[in-house]
């Protein structure tokens, strides 16, 4: 019998009652579904609950996360690193990386014919020291962003590509994505649109004091090695996260993540058509 790890974001419009719908779906296919013992009050018709979201995974075949952009962005990472396949369920704003939006949970019915295929997304590993001396190695489905604090001036990064010299700037930051975050932060500072199945990386920085700074696209084997030469305090944000402190004077590498975040598609839209119609439900909105 298939099981599916339910993760939903129940802060999110109309999540808790697709939850319960997702839930009445799978049952009705001869599916379980389990989910983390801390909703075991909301959602008793669950099959099976785990204390935590790697136990949870563990347990299960698949995933479906139900949320926004944040919600599954942050699902995936989890389902990458237990080699699990994910299903976004949009219950947020945009849903860029959302299979289904809610009025279409009758396509989860493939699950069980085995109508589906899966997209590979490949993450990008942050690797750092903070202030306090730390060392992080944090992984990113969308982006990796270096950016200077609120009360700090223009940084001034200097960047290597596989340990050769590739830039020095001076900038508010830089934001390294993957294709999958190639329409998130990266597109609002300039970057290109890049089909998420592509293994390959962008550096767009931000606000640059250059008239000849612009996005670069980078192979699947680039390592990235930036110093902040000067400009005071700088940060490091995963997949927005919470913002770290770098370490004065030190480094952020970023390179391709041993991991590979699997997503499940049910239906045959192109990533060219979905930015089409994403991007103009956007302007249509109030």
């Amino acid at each position: 019998m298939m099981k599916a790890a339910l993760l939903p974001n129940l802060e999110k419009t109309n999540a808790r009652a697709c939850t319960q719908e997702i839930l009445q779906t799978l049952h009705r296919l001869g599916m379980q579904a389990g989910m983390l013992a801390s909703l075991g009050a909301l959602f008793p018709e669950a099959d099976f609950f785990a204390p935590d979201t790697d136990a949870l995974l563990k347990a299960s075949q698949f995933v479906i996360a139900v949320g926004g952009d944040g919600t599954i962005i942050h699902a995936a990472r989890h389902a990458a690193r237990a080699d699990r396949p994910i299903l976004g369920v949009n219950t947020g704003h945009l849903g860029f990386v959302a299979e289904l939006e809610t009025d279409e949970l009758p396509c989860l019915a493939r699950l069980k014919t085995g109508a589906f295929s899966e997209e590979r997304r490949i993450l990008l590993r942050a690797a750092f020291s903070t202030a306090d001396g730390e060392t992080h190695r944090l992984d990113a489905l969308n982006d990796v962003v270096l950016t200077r604090g609120t009360t700090a001036g223009i940084l001034d990064l200097s960047v290597s590509f596989n340990s050769t010299q590739l830039m020095h700037c001076r900038a508010d930051g830089l934001i390294f994505s993957t294709p999958t975050g190639s329409t998130a932060y990266s597109l609002s500072a300039g970057g290109p649109f890049v089909a998420p199945d592509l293994t390959c990386f962008l550096l767009t920085p931000i606000c640059a004091h250059s008239l000849m700074s612009r996005p670069v696209v980078f192979g699947e084997d680039a390592a990235l090695k930036t110093t902040v030469c000067a400009g005071g305090g700088a940060f490091v944000s995963v997949d927005g996260g919470k913002a770290l402190p770098l370490l004065p004077g030190g480094t952020l590498t970023v390179f391709r993540s041993p991991y590979t975040a699997r997503f499940i598609k049910l239906k045959q839209d192109s990533f060219y058509a979905i930015i089409d119609q994403k991007f103009t439900e956007r302007r249509e909105k109030p």
